[in-house]
């Protein structure tokens, strides 16, 4: 049985709220389902903050970035690494 609601003992303002109230939950609900996770940004490190992290010398990391062994990017004359590729290479799980 459905449950009824006598309206007469509200005011107009009341009864607005109500009204408001109840959209909005439900467009909030609906959003929130819509709404793709956000991704966790990925941090991006210099050669200085990359040797830090790594803790190897600068001649190691020169090296590995030429094997292939550590994946960065460059952009302009400025190296960068992905922290979380760094880490997963040097675990050897490896990230595409």
């Amino acid at each position: 049985m459905k449950e009824q609601i006598l309206l007469t003992s509200l005011e107009p303002l009341e009864i607005q709220r109500m009204i408001h109230a109840g959209v909005e939950q439900a467009l909030t609900s609906q959003f929130d389902k819509l709404t793709p996770p956000q991704k966790e940004q990925d941090e991006y490190l210099s050669r200085k903050e990359a040797l830090q992290l790594l803790k190897i010398s600068s001649t190691s990391l020169w090296s590995r970035m030429k094997e292939g062994a550590l994946p960065y990017m460059r952009i302009g004359r400025k190296v960068l690494f992905s922290k979380n590729k760094l880490l997963a290479s040097i675990s050897g799980k490896g990230v595409k």
